[in-house]
């Protein structure tokens, strides 16, 4: 189950910011449309969950609108917040196949290749969001065979042109973000075929196979259906105590991941490949986050989704000030550099952060990622020498926040409270669901 790490470092508020909370509507079990409760794995339709912030155990709180009807506190723009609201509104379903007459053994999962893609719109169901996918099946030899896979986005990131997909075989397609654009909210998961009317049925040594073996040719409609989960991660810079004179905040990283494999290594409810090769980050610093700041505002919050990387990120806060900046508010002007109106700092914690225990151990990571002590904690920002750099996972959130003066301050660290809060929505107890569903996707590392 979901668990909040909290690590408080001296001289800050006595209390962090809260993460956001549920409503009366939260409380409400997960329900299929006609009523009946969801099984994560065995109900025929995708369902997309969202975080659940602030309702541990709970696999997501109400959905949004992609037009980022929100409500108050939450920004209006559609991906830019991984609040614990999904707002997905179309999934991608794929159909990988492999066709290859009698033989004595299953196919491996490189033989398979696509056979088809399947949009569908995703409508609301209790805390999820929701679809059933309906597959025209055509079988023209005695054995094949079917995996099924979906993506699930906002159309106005896919009209916007924020990610690309190329779709090939089962282990070598890929989600590239393209240069210029920030990370969207994505969601990506494997499904299984559930009901058909073509003779078939699951290979019992992987679930997640299908293979029909009726001799001679037929066709027929199958069903599809499973959970899918949030495939990137957030990181959130929230800071108070803004002095009147900063007109705006920037986010800086470098080592941005743009490319994420859709093949299933990356954890047991994450099946992706994250990010292991520089050639697949960005080059030099990107911009991931910005906020103006209205007069008299002293509250921001920077927020940027990141596909899961191996590949560490440098983070860096940019202050820009106004032009009518008086000198001792923030800093001499002689400390700006020469014909610039800002000031750079890094994000440099004082001590290494983790994820731990049970949570850490979802995610199939390389080794130096892995605590030193053999604890199995995976770390999430390492402070060790030359390292200094934060590492993404899916469906984890990092916050970041204190005092404005604790973070744009002439140290070589931060003075900041840091939350690390990871969010398995297949955590499901207490919202009368079964969980009782026995190696539910226990093939998804492959």
């Amino acid at each position: 189950m979901k668990r909040l790490y909290r690590y408080i470092m001296p001289a800050l508020l006595p209390a962090a910011l809260l993460l956001p909370g549920c409503t009366a509507d939260d409380d409400l079990a997960l329900t299929t449309p006609d009523g009946g409760a969801t099984l994560p794995g065995e109900t025929a339709g995708i369902y997309v969950t969202g975080s659940g912030l602030g309702q541990p155990s709970a696999p997501a709180t109400r959905y949004v609108p992609p037009t980022g009807e929100a409500g108050p506190g939450h920004d209006t723009q559609p991906g830019d917040h991984n609040d614990g609201i999904c707002r997905a509104d179309l999934v991608d379903v794929f159909v990988w196949h492999v066709d290859q007459g009698y033989t004595p053994r299953f196919p491996e999962y490189s033989q398979f290749s696509l056979e088809s893609t399947t949009t569908k719109e995703l409508t609301t169901s209790g805390r999820d969001r929701y679809s059933e996918v309906e597959l025209n099946i055509s079988k023209e030899h005695n054995y094949e065979y079917l995996l099924t896979t979906a993506l699930a986005y906002t159309g106005a990131d896919k009209e916007a042109g924020r990610f690309a997909t190329q779709v090939n075989g089962r282990l070598n397609s890929t989600l590239t973000i393209p240069d210029g654009k920030k990370t969207p909210e994505l969601y990506y998961g494997i499904l299984r075929v559930l009901a058909n009317t073509v003779d078939g049925e699951r290979y019992e040594d992987d679930p997640d196979m299908f293979w029909y073996k009726k001799l001679g040719a037929s066709s027929g409609t199958a069903t599809v259906g499973g959970r899918i989960f949030r495939a990137v991660s957030r990181f959130d810079l929230s800071l108070t105590d803004i002095p009147t004179n900063v007109e705006g905040l920037d986010l800086l990283v470098t080592n941005v991941p743009k490319v994420m494999g859709l093949s299933g290594n990356h954890g047991t409810y994450y099946p992706v490949t994250a990010v292991t090769d520089k050639a697949n980050v960005a080059e030099g610093e990107t911009v991931v986050a910005s906020v103006d700041l209205a007069e008299g505002q002293d509250e921001a919050t920077l927020s940027a989704f990141f596909l899961p990387s191996e590949v560490g990120m440098q983070m860096t806060l940019r202050v820009r000030m106004r032009q009518d900046r008086e000198a001792d508010e923030l800093a001499d002007d002689s400390q700006l550099e020469e014909g610039k109106d800002y000031r750079d700092f890094d994000l440099l914690p004082p001590k290494s952060y983790f994820l731990t225990g049970e949570d850490a151990a979802v995610y199939k990571v390389g080794d130096d990622l892995k605590a030193e002590d053999g604890s199995g904690n995976l770390y999430v920002y390492d402070n060790r020498s030359d390292h200094y750099c934060f590492y993404s996972y899916a469906n984890v959130l990092v916050t970041m926040h204190g005092k404005f003066e604790n973070v744009a301050a002439e140290t070589t660290t931060v003075n900041v409270e840091i939350e690390v809060e990871p969010n398995f929505e297949h955590a499901n107890e207490g919202l009368g669901v079964d969980t009782s569903f026995e190696g539910e996707h226990h093939y998804q590392i492959k």
